[in-house]
Protein backbone atom coordinates (compact mmCIF):
# COMPACT_ATOMS: atom_id res chain seq x y z
CA UNK A 1 0.00 0.00 0.00
CA UNK A 2 1.82 3.28 -1.12
CA UNK A 3 2.52 5.67 1.72
CA UNK A 4 -0.25 8.62 2.36
CA UNK A 5 2.03 11.63 3.33
CA UNK A 6 1.68 15.00 4.08
CA UNK A 7 3.07 17.92 6.30
CA UNK A 8 2.16 20.22 8.63
CA UNK A 9 3.45 24.10 9.30
CA UNK A 10 2.49 27.06 10.63
CA UNK A 11 3.98 31.14 10.25
CA UNK A 12 7.35 29.44 11.06
CA UNK A 13 7.44 28.75 7.55
CA UNK A 14 7.95 31.26 5.56
CA UNK A 15 7.15 29.98 2.12
CA UNK A 16 5.31 26.85 1.96
CA UNK A 17 7.35 23.83 1.23
CA UNK A 18 7.62 21.43 -1.51
CA UNK A 19 4.68 19.61 -2.06
CA UNK A 20 5.54 17.25 -4.79
CA UNK A 21 5.01 13.79 -3.38
CA UNK A 22 2.32 14.65 -0.85
CA UNK A 23 -1.34 14.37 -0.51
CA UNK A 24 -2.24 16.52 2.56
CA UNK A 25 -1.15 19.63 4.17
CA UNK A 26 -2.38 20.65 7.65
CA UNK A 27 -1.36 24.33 8.86
CA UNK A 28 -2.18 26.34 11.90
CA UNK A 29 -4.67 28.65 11.56
CA UNK A 30 -4.66 30.33 15.75
CA UNK A 31 -2.98 30.11 18.56
CA UNK A 32 -4.94 31.13 22.22
CA UNK A 33 -7.44 34.03 20.27
CA UNK A 34 -5.35 34.80 16.93
CA UNK A 35 -4.96 33.63 13.80
CA UNK A 36 -1.53 32.43 12.97
CA UNK A 37 -0.58 35.08 9.86
CA UNK A 38 0.40 32.30 7.23
CA UNK A 39 -2.05 30.19 7.33
CA UNK A 40 -3.97 31.47 4.52
CA UNK A 41 -0.88 31.62 2.38
CA UNK A 42 -0.28 27.35 2.91
CA UNK A 43 -3.78 26.77 2.19
CA UNK A 44 -3.88 28.75 -1.18
CA UNK A 45 -0.99 26.81 -2.21
CA UNK A 46 -1.85 23.09 -0.71
CA UNK A 47 -5.37 23.39 -2.53
CA UNK A 48 -3.69 24.65 -5.89
CA UNK A 49 -1.52 21.91 -5.70
CA UNK A 50 -4.15 19.45 -5.03
CA UNK A 51 -3.96 18.61 -1.65
CA UNK A 52 -6.33 17.35 1.10
CA UNK A 53 -6.03 20.20 3.67
CA UNK A 54 -7.09 20.57 7.63
CA UNK A 55 -6.29 23.24 10.15
CA UNK A 56 -5.36 23.06 13.77
CA UNK A 57 -5.59 25.16 16.91
CA UNK A 58 -2.88 25.60 19.15
CA UNK A 59 -4.30 25.41 22.83
CA UNK A 60 -3.80 28.20 25.41
CA UNK A 61 -5.14 26.88 28.98
CA UNK A 62 -5.19 30.46 30.55
CA UNK A 63 -7.82 31.93 27.91
CA UNK A 64 -11.62 31.14 27.23
CA UNK A 65 -12.10 27.74 25.83
CA UNK A 66 -15.10 29.60 23.77
CA UNK A 67 -13.08 32.39 22.66
CA UNK A 68 -10.53 30.27 21.19
CA UNK A 69 -12.83 27.87 19.09
CA UNK A 70 -14.58 30.93 18.12
CA UNK A 71 -10.85 32.44 16.90
CA UNK A 72 -10.33 28.92 15.07
CA UNK A 73 -13.47 28.25 13.16
CA UNK A 74 -13.26 32.45 11.97
CA UNK A 75 -9.44 31.88 10.98
CA UNK A 76 -9.71 27.81 9.62
CA UNK A 77 -12.85 28.69 7.24
CA UNK A 78 -14.31 25.52 5.45
CA UNK A 79 -11.80 23.14 5.55
CA UNK A 80 -11.26 19.32 5.36
CA UNK A 81 -9.77 18.83 8.84
CA UNK A 82 -9.95 20.51 11.45
CA UNK A 83 -7.62 19.67 15.28
CA UNK A 84 -6.68 20.96 18.53
CA UNK A 85 -3.11 20.53 19.33
CA UNK A 86 -2.93 19.83 22.54
CA UNK A 87 1.49 20.38 24.03
CA UNK A 88 3.60 23.01 25.54
CA UNK A 89 3.87 25.29 28.51
CA UNK A 90 0.34 26.65 28.55
CA UNK A 91 -1.15 22.95 27.49
CA UNK A 92 -4.81 22.54 27.62
CA UNK A 93 -5.97 20.20 30.51
CA UNK A 94 -8.17 17.06 29.91
CA UNK A 95 -11.30 19.11 30.27
CA UNK A 96 -10.67 21.67 28.32
CA UNK A 97 -9.47 19.56 25.57
CA UNK A 98 -13.44 17.84 25.76
CA UNK A 99 -15.00 21.35 26.22
CA UNK A 100 -13.06 22.77 23.05
CA UNK A 101 -14.22 19.28 20.74
CA UNK A 102 -17.86 19.68 22.13
CA UNK A 103 -17.83 22.94 21.33
CA UNK A 104 -16.97 21.97 17.75
CA UNK A 105 -19.26 19.26 17.82
CA UNK A 106 -21.49 22.16 18.88
CA UNK A 107 -20.70 24.00 15.85
CA UNK A 108 -20.93 21.61 13.35
CA UNK A 109 -17.48 20.33 12.82
CA UNK A 110 -15.66 17.37 13.23
CA UNK A 111 -12.58 17.81 15.44
CA UNK A 112 -9.30 15.73 16.17
CA UNK A 113 -6.44 15.58 18.90
CA UNK A 114 -2.89 16.36 18.68
CA UNK A 115 -0.40 15.40 21.22
CA UNK A 116 2.42 12.85 21.91
CA UNK A 117 2.12 9.23 21.87
CA UNK A 118 3.50 8.77 25.33
CA UNK A 119 0.13 10.75 27.28
CA UNK A 120 -2.31 10.67 24.33
CA UNK A 121 -5.70 10.41 25.73
CA UNK A 122 -9.49 10.37 24.68
CA UNK A 123 -11.36 13.47 24.60
CA UNK A 124 -14.32 12.95 22.36
CA UNK A 125 -12.45 13.72 19.31
CA UNK A 126 -12.73 12.21 15.73
CA UNK A 127 -9.89 11.50 14.34
CA UNK A 128 -6.57 10.55 16.35
CA UNK A 129 -3.07 12.36 15.55
CA UNK A 130 -0.26 11.23 17.55
CA UNK A 131 3.24 12.80 17.60
CA UNK A 132 5.92 10.22 17.74
CA UNK A 133 9.11 11.33 16.22
CA UNK A 134 10.38 7.53 15.32
CA UNK A 135 10.36 5.14 12.14
CA UNK A 136 7.77 2.80 13.92
CA UNK A 137 4.74 3.79 14.14
CA UNK A 138 2.42 4.20 17.56
CA UNK A 139 1.52 1.96 19.51
CA UNK A 140 -1.76 3.30 19.86
CA UNK A 141 -4.87 4.29 17.52
CA UNK A 142 -3.66 6.83 15.24
CA UNK A 143 -5.28 8.20 11.99
CA UNK A 144 -2.54 10.76 11.53
CA UNK A 145 0.78 9.97 12.78
CA UNK A 146 3.42 12.60 12.97
CA UNK A 147 6.68 10.86 12.49
CA UNK A 148 9.11 13.51 12.54
CA UNK A 149 9.79 17.45 13.46
CA UNK A 150 12.71 19.24 12.83
CA UNK A 151 13.32 20.74 10.51
CA UNK A 152 10.22 20.01 8.89
CA UNK A 153 7.20 18.11 10.52
CA UNK A 154 6.42 14.81 8.35
CA UNK A 155 2.91 12.71 8.84
CA UNK A 156 1.17 9.77 7.44
CA UNK A 157 -2.07 8.91 6.98
CA UNK A 158 -3.21 5.21 8.28
CA UNK A 159 -4.99 4.12 5.51
CA UNK A 160 -5.20 4.69 1.57
CA UNK A 161 -5.66 7.91 -0.60
CA UNK A 162 -9.33 6.52 -1.15
CA UNK A 163 -9.85 5.83 2.38
CA UNK A 164 -8.10 9.69 3.30
CA UNK A 165 -10.84 11.21 0.45
CA UNK A 166 -13.38 9.23 2.57
CA UNK A 167 -12.72 10.50 5.52
CA UNK A 168 -12.51 14.31 4.29
CA UNK A 169 -15.95 13.97 3.03
CA UNK A 170 -14.79 14.28 -0.32
CA UNK A 171 -15.89 12.25 -3.66
CA UNK A 172 -12.42 12.25 -5.88
CA UNK A 173 -12.10 13.46 -9.32
CA UNK A 174 -13.93 11.99 -12.16
CA UNK A 175 -11.99 9.28 -14.27
CA UNK A 176 -9.31 8.47 -11.40
CA UNK A 177 -8.16 5.48 -9.51
CA UNK A 178 -9.51 7.09 -6.47
CA UNK A 179 -12.32 7.66 -7.89
CA UNK A 180 -12.37 3.89 -9.09
CA UNK A 181 -11.64 3.11 -5.46
CA UNK A 182 -15.00 4.97 -4.59
CA UNK A 183 -16.97 2.95 -6.52
CA UNK A 184 -16.21 -0.55 -5.34
CA UNK A 185 -15.85 0.42 -1.50
CA UNK A 186 -19.71 2.52 -1.99
CA UNK A 187 -20.78 1.59 -5.23
CA UNK A 188 -24.25 3.73 -3.78
CA UNK A 189 -22.64 6.79 -2.95
CA UNK A 190 -20.68 6.76 -6.36
CA UNK A 191 -24.59 6.11 -8.61
CA UNK A 192 -25.82 9.02 -7.01
CA UNK A 193 -22.57 11.33 -7.56
CA UNK A 194 -22.60 10.65 -10.87
CA UNK A 195 -26.21 10.79 -11.78
CA UNK A 196 -26.38 14.38 -10.37
CA UNK A 197 -23.19 15.00 -12.20
CA UNK A 198 -25.10 14.48 -15.50
CA UNK A 199 -27.49 16.52 -14.34
CA UNK A 200 -24.76 19.56 -15.00
CA UNK A 201 -25.50 20.81 -11.71
CA UNK A 202 -21.49 21.32 -10.24
CA UNK A 203 -21.24 20.70 -7.30
CA UNK A 204 -20.05 23.98 -5.74
CA UNK A 205 -23.61 24.64 -6.69
CA UNK A 206 -25.47 22.07 -3.88
CA UNK A 207 -25.09 24.18 -0.83
CA UNK A 208 -27.80 22.58 1.01
CA UNK A 209 -30.31 19.91 1.05
CA UNK A 210 -32.90 21.78 -1.08
CA UNK A 211 -30.45 22.00 -3.97
CA UNK A 212 -29.62 18.70 -3.40
CA UNK A 213 -33.27 17.15 -3.44
CA UNK A 214 -34.04 19.07 -6.44
CA UNK A 215 -30.78 17.56 -8.02
CA UNK A 216 -32.00 14.15 -7.37
CA UNK A 217 -35.35 14.94 -8.97
CA UNK A 218 -33.55 16.14 -12.33
CA UNK A 219 -31.41 12.56 -12.01
CA UNK A 220 -34.98 10.85 -11.75
CA UNK A 221 -33.90 9.14 -8.21
CA UNK A 222 -35.78 9.10 -4.84
CA UNK A 223 -34.27 11.27 -3.02
CA UNK A 224 -35.94 9.69 0.49
CA UNK A 225 -34.83 6.10 -0.20
CA UNK A 226 -31.69 6.45 -2.59
CA UNK A 227 -29.50 8.11 0.05
CA UNK A 228 -28.03 8.07 3.58
CA UNK A 229 -26.77 10.45 5.08
CA UNK A 230 -23.21 9.49 4.62
CA UNK A 231 -23.83 9.94 1.19
CA UNK A 232 -25.12 13.52 1.59
CA UNK A 233 -22.43 14.50 3.50
CA UNK A 234 -19.44 13.31 1.04
CA UNK A 235 -21.93 15.35 -1.78
CA UNK A 236 -22.22 18.51 0.04
CA UNK A 237 -18.57 18.55 1.01
CA UNK A 238 -17.14 18.11 -2.24
CA UNK A 239 -13.91 20.35 -2.29
CA UNK A 240 -13.99 23.37 -4.95
CA UNK A 241 -11.42 22.09 -6.84
CA UNK A 242 -13.66 19.48 -8.16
Amino acid sequence: MPDVLGIDVSKWQVTTPKLTGLSMLFARASIGTQADPRYAQHIKNARKAGLIVGAYHFNWDTLSVKAQVDAFLKAAGNIDFYFVDVEGKHAFSRQQTEEFIDRMHTAGKRCGLYHSASGYFDAGQDYDWVAKWSSSPPDQHWDFWQYRGSPLDLDRFNGTLAQLQALAGIVPAWGTDVAADLRKVDPKAFRVAAAIRKTGLTYGKVINMVDLEEAMKKAKIDFKKAVNPIDVEALLTWSEQH
